[in-house]
């Protein structure tokens, strides 16, 4: 399954996560949250599978702000943008 078919398996739900840089408490480096209901986290993880297993992977990304914005709350503040390289 690719990105896209992943993506279209969830639009007939109200699958939304909520990603945002968040201050480590120890003062490190700043960390990417990704938070979301049981539905919204098996969501990402067939994505990043499904990366995994793209042979033909371009890259791909959602964002709240533009494609895929319905898979995300308002409070999020960025995007992701996954790319399979060959190691």
């Amino acid at each position: 399954m690719n990105y896209k078919d992943v993506v279209d398996k969830y639009n007939m739900e109200d699958v939304r996560i909520s990603t945002r840089i968040i201050d480590a408490d120890d003062g490190g480096s700043p960390i990417f949250l990704i938070e979301g209901t049981e539905s919204a986290l098996k969501m990402m993880s067939e994505i990043f599978l499904s990366a995994a297993n793209d042979g033909q992977n371009g890259g791909f990304s959602i964002s709240p702000k533009g494609a895929g914005r319905a898979h995300f709350s308002s409070s999020s503040t960025t995007g992701i943008y996954i790319n399979r390289i060959e190691s």
